[in-house]
């Protein structure tokens, strides 16, 4: 069986018991004092030393996924930043992130603040296109003589417009 080290950060906190050196050693006390046999003993082992690469194994795979995910995310934000940022007509944005840098965590910590502001901003300005569509509205209505009314007004601008 290979020797992995744990190391030593881990193998502090961790309590001599559970420890996979410990336990190795206690299950060949066992196998001493019952009397298995060394054959038998060896494919016990290769048995256990298999289901533990395979569940690191999984665990890599989880945390490969895990990556993968956060790298899209990370991908994602930063493409919608810079969209909003073109559709915007912005030049520059004083808290966008230029070079990202660091982990992948700290990267989405630093893009989306900056992408939730776009955002933000986004929405205002489409909120004053309303208002000036409504404005608008009002304007062409009055020049039309028609009656001001709530979702009437563009229905009747827009029916004597093209009927026109």
């Amino acid at each position: 069986m290979g020797s992995y080290q744990i190391p030593i950060k881990i193998r502090a906190s961790v309590l001599p018991e559970s420890s996979c050196g410990y336990l190795l050693q206690e299950l060949k006390l066992i196998w001493d004092e019952v009397g298995q046999d060394q054959i038998e003993r060896e494919r016990l082992l290769l048995d256990l030393e298999q289901e533990c690469l395979d569940v690191y194994r999984r665990k890599v795979d989880s945390e490969n996924i895990s990556r993968a995910h956060m790298r899209q995310l990370l991908a994602d934000s930063e493409a919608e930043f810079t969209h909003l940022l073109v559709s915007l007509g912005e030049r520059s944005f004083p808290g966008r992130p230029e070079k990202m840098a660091g982990t992948l965590k700290e990267q989405l910590d630093v893009i989306t603040p900056a992408l939730r502001e776009m955002q933000k901003k986004k929405q205002q300005r489409l909120n004053e296109l309303r208002d000036v569509q409504v404005q608008i509205r009002r304007i062409s209505a009055e020049i039309e003589g028609l009656p001001e009314s709530d979702g009437s007004v563009s229905t009747c601008l827009w029916t004597s417009l093209t009927s026109r």
